[in-house]
């Protein structure tokens, strides 16, 4: 392999061997203007070449901190070229995701028509970003290597790398800056679009279903939290939670239709139901949403939760095989019969009417849940159990807390449709990008053209 310092003495013997020559030709007996005026731009290169020989690797230092100087590193770069690099495939993504749900939804082919070209300009800034990582590549790691291949061709006699030596030389130093300097560029001049996207959402899919959640004997499992969790780089994660209406139906308000709620379609999904405090898994346990036509619907039931009057009002069990329930005109007569560990629980938020007539005396506590506080009863096993629950007037709760976690916009990242976000993410990572690479290009073939080389060889590919 051929060292740094062999290239080093190569270029100042070519150096040398230009100026040997420089001298003979003045000192030839040949009376012609055209050979004698070799003479002298010989001996000038020489001198050029071998100054240029001393003096690049203070150049190449001054490169290194004029960099730091103006606020860059290459780790600065690697991050911010990573996040790029990230964000675009995300996006990516999720623009292909739209693009294959359009024809379901109204105005599908107008929004078809609008992703067409943000597609394509993400592709062309996507092939920008490999383009700055194979660049960067060139230029940290092998950036000496070719700027003193570039002197090499830079010192060869009658000027015949001249212009490519010069190219070398001044596309490493103008990179080896610019690169470095590109993400503190970037951030003074334009913002940084605040988009969250989860690494794992492009494995995870997408989709739209309609979900009904019902209780263990059918009834519609209403004002309730539905909990969806799925398998992100090895762990369980939450990727949504939708409100559940009283008619057992979840909600979604970004949605295009509030009744089809977004969800992960290429990986099972874990979900539970939450009401006054209570959690329960939902069968199926897990359910694959890629068994599931586009907004067909999905029917969850909660084995656990056994009964609910309505308005917050349920019966729940961790033993429901040991649990009967006959409903009554005005509640509901239970028969159990708990083992160890067994729980009989009824919850009711404050101002409903509970009345239990059982020979067994029951637990008494209270709960809080998002921002609803209730009453609850209960029975632990073991034990025989007889009893009647009737129901009165209840208020319906005020549910103040709750938050909807949108799959499609919170996780998955469809959110950067929004005006605000595209403009800053077009501006950020395209249009800044594309003109500062141009002016790096630019400055190079001029420094190019300073060093000695009549025209550039890349600016003519560019």
């Amino acid at each position: 392999m051929i060292s740094y310092g062999y290239l080093f003495q190569l270029a100042v013997k070519l150096a040398l061997l230009s100026f040997y020559i420089g001298v003979l030709i003045y000192a030839l007996p040949i009376p012609v203007r055209g050979v004698k005026r070799w003479g002298g731009t010989l001996v000038r290169d020489s001198m050029f070449s071998f100054i240029l020989a001393i003096s690049l690797t203070a150049i190449m230092e001054f490169a290194q901190g004029l960099a730091g100087m103006l606020g860059g590193s290459w780790p600065y770069f690697d991050s911010w070229l990573t996040n790029g690099i990230e964000l675009l495939l995300s996006v990516k993504v999720a623009l292909l995701a739209l693009s294959s749900l359009a024809s379901y939804v109204p105005g599908g082919s107008a929004a078809r028509a609008l992703v067409s070209p943000f597609n394509d300009a993400l592709t062309a800034d996507l092939l920008l970003m490999v383009t700055l990582a194979a660049i960067e590549t060139i230029v940290r790691y092998a950036g000496t290597l070719i700027a003193l291949l570039g002197l090499v061709l830079f010192a060869l006699p009658f000027r015949l790398g001249r212009e490519a030596g010069a190219w070398f030389i001044a596309f490493v130093v103008t990179f080896s800056v610019g690169l470095q300097v590109m993400p503190a560029f970037e951030s003074a001049i334009a913002s940084s679009p605040s988009i969250g996207v989860s690494p794992g959402a492009a494995a995870l899919g997408l989709t739209y279903e309609k979900v009904a959640i019902y209780t263990a004997s059918g009834q519609p499992l209403g004002d309730s939290v539905l909990e969806l969790y799925a398998n992100v780089s090895g762990s369980a994660t939450k990727v949504a939670q939708y409100w559940v209406e009283g008619d057992g139906y979840a909600y979604d308000p970004q949605s295009p239709q509030p009744q089809m709620v977004s969800m992960p379609s290429s990986q099972p999904v874990y979900a539970y139901d939450v009401i006054d405090g209570v959690g329960s898994l939902l069968e199926p346990y897990p359910f694959n949403p890629s068994n599931y036509s586009f907004s067909q619907q999905v029917t969850l039931r909660s084995p656990y939760i056994i009964y609910t009057a309505g308005d917050d009002v349920i019966i729940f069990t961790n033993q429901p095989g040991q649990v009967n329930l006959t409903p009554s005109a005005n509640g509901v007569k239970v028969v159990a019969s708990l083992g160890y560990g067994g729980l009989l629980e009824v919850r009711a938020p404050q101002g409903c009417e509970v009345n239990i007539s059982s020979d067994i005396r029951p637990g008494h506590s209270t709960w809080t849940w998002l921002g609803v506080s209730g009453n609850s009863w209960y029975f632990e096993g073991p034990l025989n159990l007889s009893a009647t629950v009737s129901f009165g007037r209840c208020q319906a709760p005020n549910v103040t807390e709750f938050v909807t976690m949108d799959y499609a916009t919170k996780f998955f990242g469809i959110n950067y449709l929004s005006v605000n976000v595209v403009e800053e993410f077009i501006v950020y990572y395209m249009v800044v990008p594309f003109m500062y690479m141009a002016t790096l290009t630019t400055i190079a073939y001029a420094l190019a053209r300073l060093l000695g080389g009549r025209r550039g060889i890349m600016p003519r590919v560019f």
